[in-house]
């Protein structure tokens, strides 16, 4: 036996309680380097990716950081989850353990969204990713360095969405004072201010092209038309820049069902009438040529509501827009609105699915919605339970993943939001200081200024308090997602009832949305329809049987 000799306390400290191994010590930590500069967002201050890659080579040199092949480049915006494919690899490879360490720029090169900020700390939480390097943030793989990190990852959701705000409310202040951004329309050429000016000749021929169109010429003449005149798109200030243009249907559909040619200007939800902030403004079109080139314009909301015939938003066509298809070519209807007024009902209106698809013997034919709503509740009507206890169990299976899920992000943004309380009061207490020493000196100017720091400090504090208030609500009320297995059969076997009554639009469209996708709608029947998911599972599963035959 060894003789045991000469030891001392700490020697037993040291055997019973042994210091844990670093990571890197653990196993050799491999890093993937990840670069990325938004091509689709405005993030023009940031590094561009070859400039990012220097600074990260330079310091995997420094540290001797072991690098995992090839950098991913990644062109796109991290504003929202789920948008960048190169991410989502590099997160599924080190989930697989082909890496256990990313090396960026900066926390906001990997998220600027709460979804896959909560993600990473996850990762970092269970293990997974073992170690994250920065060229400018520092980040230690303890507690205190993932609050560190829950903030960046706020700031930079901040960031992005107070550069989305600003961007939005410069282009609604450009377009308040009839400015067309970059886009110059067909006849008209753009001055230094990009206000629009008819362009001579040109405004001419695309006028002419209008006057076809009201006639009834199809868009294949016009494009003929066009395409043999000398007609060529102006470009750069004043319409220095001319380029010749190939007209086809799509573009010319485009061109005739824009606003502009007839003196309004739209842009998202911002909508500006020319004529009236710039009287000079030459319209290609008088509104009511506008309006008989695109009669589905009279069924827009605004316009019947503005006539005074219902409700605006009795008139939205939205009833499964895209997702009822024609019996005989298999393309979505377009889905529409006529006015069908009786004494009775004054306000009625009919809504109809029409074929639009050239060549398709339903062309220019419409269905009544009527059809798809009957044939929907027909199906619900005849729902049968077939494994009632094992439907309830998957059912509870997957809210428990939600509400898991839910509570993750919730509890990441909780973290992220005490380490900016803590920053918050530390900044608080300072200014304190501040205001008291500056009351000592007797310098009021100094006390306005402080005390008004003060202030906004103190606000900042409540408004997080406020926020982790919310979170922790949140928290408490996700518990009571999943329903008792008595409501859950019940709400279950009344779905039919759900479109019985006087459902308005956005109820039909909610409920009938929620169960089925690609309705076929054939000679006044509806002939085949697919489920949307838990839907579509629960009947792979041979936990429900769905009426009227079996879906597609």
């Amino acid at each position: 036996m060894k003789e045991i000799k000469g030891y001392t306390t700490q020697d037993l400290v040291n055997i019973l309680n042994p210091a844990k191994p670093t990571d890197d010590e653990v196993k050799q930590v491999r890093y993937k380097m990840y670069l990325r500069r938004s091509t689709l967002g405005k993030e023009r201050q940031e590094m561009s990716i070859p400039d990012q890659e220097k600074e990260c080579v330079g310091i995997a040199v420094r540290e001797r950081l072991q690098l995992a092949g090839e950098p991913i480049r990644e062109k796109m915006s991290a504003k929202e989850p789920d948008t960048r494919p190169l991410f989502r690899e590099m997160i599924d490879e080190i989930k697989k353990g082909k890496y256990s360490g990313i090396l960026a720029w900066h926390p906001d090169r990997l998220a600027r969204n709460m979804k896959e900020a909560g993600e990473i700390i996850d990762l970092l939480d269970k293990g997974i990713i073992k170690s994250l390097r920065f060229v400018s943030f520092s980040f230690n793989n303890d507690v205190n360095g993932k609050v560190m990190l829950g903030i960046a990852f706020v700031m930079s959701k901040q960031y992005s969405d107070n550069l989305s705000v600003n961007v939005m409310r410069g282009i609604k202040n450009r377009v308040g004072e009839g400015k067309t951004l970059n886009v110059t329309k067909h006849g008209y050429f753009r001055d230094a201010d990009t206000f629009q000016h008819a362009d001579s000749d040109n405004f001419a021929i695309i006028r002419k092209a209008w006057d076809l169109r009201l006639e009834g010429t199809s868009l294949d003449l016009i494009a003929d038309y066009l395409n043999k005149t000398t007609y060529k798109k102006a470009y750069g200030i004043n319409g220095t820049k001319r380029q010749p243009v190939k007209f086809t249907k799509q573009n010319l559909s485009d061109m005739f069902t824009d606003p502009f040619y007839a003196g309004v200007f739209q842009l998202n939800e911002n909508v500006i009438d020319l004529t009236q902030i710039r009287p000079n403004f030459k319209p290609m079109v008088i509104v009511d040529e506008f309006l008989r080139v695109n009669q589905w314009y009279l069924t827009d909301k605004r316009l019947r509501s503005r006539r005074g015939t219902a409700q605006a938003d009795e008139y939205e066509a939205n009833l499964m827009r895209g997702r009822v298809l024609c019996g005989y070519c298999g393309q979505p209807y377009w889905s529409g609105i006529t006015p069908r007024p009786t004494k009775a009902e004054p306000n009625r209106c009919l809504f109809y699915y029409r074929c639009h698809t050239e060549g398709c013997p339903k062309f220019n034919k419409s269905e009544r919605a009527n059809v798809m709503v009957t044939g929907v509740h027909n199906v619900l009507k005849e729902i049968k339970v077939v494994m009632s206890k094992e439907l309830y169990d998957h059912y509870k299976a997957e809210m428990q993943k939600v509400v898991d899920t839910k509570r993750k992000e919730l509890e990441n943004v909780r973290r992220a939001l005490q380490g900016a309380r803590i920053k918050a009061e530390k900044d608080f207490e300072e200014v304190k200081a501040l205001v008291r020493d500056a009351h000592k000196e007797k310098r009021k100017s100094l006390v306005d200024a402080f005390q008004e720091e003060l202030n906004k400090t103190g606000a900042l504090v409540e408004e997080i308090n406020g926020k982790i208030d919310q979170v922790e609500k949140q928290k408490s009320e996700i518990s009571d997602l999943t329903v008792s297995y008595e409501k859950f059969l019940e709400h279950f076997n009344n779905m039919a009832s759900l479109l019985e009554g006087k459902p308005t639009m956005p109820q039909l469209d909610f409920v009938i949305g929620k169960v089925f996708t690609n309705i076929t709608l054939k000679d006044e029947e509806m002939v085949s329809y697919q489920l949307n998911s838990p839907f579509r599972e629960f009947v792979e599963k041979g936990f429900v049987v769905f009426g009227r035959g079996s879906p597609t």
